[in-house]
């Protein structure tokens, strides 16, 4: 709506409603024990059963907006936009459950034994988002240009007094290829700007309600309440420059960084001593710092061949800058003051053990006090680090950050006459990775996978082999699970993404009146570098992680 030409309104209420029902009914089958119809004493459930449940959500988006816009003097541009938006959710679940029914085809819940078996739940949460903000823009000339923004947040995820907070954005930038003293090199010098910015932005990613304490029906503690939990907030630094040479042939830009993330939220786990739960917290303070180039190149020879390639490579490094205490441990991560955001912790290797290890009473996980060993031959031999003569937890160290610092790609496309060809390449530099789950015990029943070829290669009791690739193989992996360096193998890669050979038949188009007939071959993911030599480098180490597959397949364009 414009009320007058330089003012626009504009509004939208979006809310959208879910419900679904879920009717799940078992029934309880016979097993035959023989040919003959022998009834055999094992069922598939001891009891038919029937489950219901019934959720409701509803999600309500409402935004509203001005903008006005005007030019002072011919080139004085302004723009200003003003707004507000709140975000709403409501969501209901209702469950029950009921055994042993009568008449199995009477699937109505109230028909199931009223006994102790019955069971029932339910569940209400609620959030939302209240938002205002606004922009303002300045150019001159297309010379400089200057953007503000600023925006007044609050979220239901903090308790009342930590709801707000105020995340204000500048950024400005000077082309100097429209400066009148530039003119005589813009043949040249197509495009040469200079640009910076700074900014603070809000993370309110946290599960709801628990800035208070919650407990359940029978007065125990399900939720440690943290009221103190605020907003984590994100300061961002950023200059860059950018080159566009030789009429757009030769283009070049670059970005220095600095990320610095303040009341960082943490699930802080809780210690023995204080028998308290995981809580979030605003731990500290962390920075990100770093820098990202891009080059790309594109040209027409001749009317016959084309060409353009785009490379690009980042680079960061994080850090915590302030910390609670110093250092915090949450399972097989580590939080250290000084070093990066989030590390690997776990053990040294050394090999696997030897019933010689054992003879000499080299250092194991529970010592030789018992009458058994905690640890035979065939398993991972984990270094004493702390020198107590046992292996506890005390002996772990920090094993790598657990995000590449090192980031590229690469874009090649190529014409020749009626023939094209395109490639995507794109890799990581050096993070460790740990082999876990299937890929490292093959006969963990939690996921009931099949041995492969690479598993052949374990530690037997015929063949002792301390340098086997693989541990001795059970069905309960126990201490050979734990996160160490045995499983430990430089996640680096460079992967061919996709490879794409085109051919144009230009003079059968034309014959059958058609805009375009072009066949091609196209194959994805045909080629990984990388030193990982069991599964995907992208998968980290894990089985539950997708895998990425080669795909080849040929295709056929007609346009008309």
């Amino acid at each position: 709506f414009k009320p007058v030409k330089w003012l626009t309104l504009e509004g939208m209420v979006a809310p959208r409603y879910v419900t679904t029902n879920n009717h799940t009914f078992v029934k309880k089958m016979k097993f035959y024990s023989d040919a003959f119809g022998t009834v055999s004493n094992s069922s598939n459930v001891a009891f038919n059963y029937l489950d219901e449940s019934a959720n409701r959500s509803f999600y309500g988006n409402y935004q509203f907006t001005a903008a006005l816009q005007h030019t002072f003097a011919q080139n004085h541009n302004f723009k200003l936009l003003l707004g507000a938006s709140r975000e709403t959710y409501d969501n209901k679940t209702l469950s029950a459950h009921r055994e042993d029914f009568a008449y199995p085809d009477y699937e109505v819940i109230g028909a199931g034994a009223d006994n102790e078996t019955k069971d029932n739940g339910g569940g209400h949460a609620q959030w939302a988002l209240q938002s205002f903000f606004g922009r303002l823009n300045y150019n001159f000339k297309e010379r400089y240009l200057f953007e503000a923004n600023v925006r007044f947040d609050g979220s239901s995820r903090f308790a009342k007094g930590n709801r707000w907070g105020i995340f204000p954005s500048f950024s400005g930038a000077w082309r100097l290829t429209e400066e009148p003293f530039m003119q005589d090199v813009r043949r040249t010098l197509s495009e040469f700007k200079i640009r910076a910015s700074y900014g603070m932005l809000g993370n309110n990613n946290v599960a709801l309600y628990r800035y208070q304490t919650i407990i359940d029906n029978s007065g125990n503690e399900i939720v440690n309440g943290n009221p103190d939990l605020t907003w984590e907030k994100v300061k961002i630094l950023d200059a860059g420059v950018d080159l566009s040479l030789f009429g757009q042939k030769l283009e070049v830009t670059f970005d220095w960084f600095r990320k610095v993330t303040d009341d960082m939220i943490v699930n802080v786990p809780s210690t023995p001593s204080s028998g308290l739960l995981a809580a979030p917290m605003n731990v500290g303070k962390a920075e990100v710092k770093g820098y990202e180039i891009g080059v790309g190149f594109n040209h027409s020879f001749t009317k016959d061949i084309d060409f353009s390639i785009n490379l690009g490579y980042s680079y960061n490094k994080s850090k915590w800058l302030e910390i609670t205490n110093d250092e915090l441990i949450n399972g097989n991560t580590i939080y250290r003051k000084g070093h990066a955001i989030k590390e690997y912790y776990g053990y040294q290797a050394d090999h696997l053990l030897t019933q010689d290890d054992l003879d000499f009473r080299v250092p194991i996980i529970g010592g030789y006090d018992g009458a058994t060993t905690a640890q035979l031959p065939g398993d991972i031999r984990y270094v004493d680090t702390n020198g107590d003569k046992v292996i506890t937890t005390d002996d772990r160290v920090p094993l790598g950050d657990q995000d590449p610092h090192s980031v590229y790609y690469g874009n090649l496309s190529f014409r020749w006459k009626n023939l094209d060809f395109d490639m995507q390449v794109n890799g990581v530099g050096y993070v460790p990775i740990f082999y876990q789950g299937l890929i490292s015990n093959p006969l963990d029943p939690e996921y009931g996978g099949t041995p492969q070829r690479w598993h052949l290669d374990h530690w037997k009791a015929e063949n002792p082999d301390r340098n086997a690739k693989l541990p001795r193989v059970t069905t309960d992996p126990g201490n050979n699970a734990l996160l160490s360096t045995f499983w430990k193998e430089n996640g680096a890669f460079v992967r061919i993404k996709y490879m794409q050979l085109g051919y144009n038949f230009k003079a059968l188009a034309k014959k059958i009146h058609a805009g375009n007939f072009r066949v091609y071959v196209n194959v994805q993911n045909p080629f990984t570098f990388t030193k990982v030599e069991l599964i995907d480098p992208e998968t980290k180490g894990t089985h539950t992680t997708y895998p990425m597959f080669k795909t080849y397949s040929v295709g056929l364009n007609v346009n008309f």
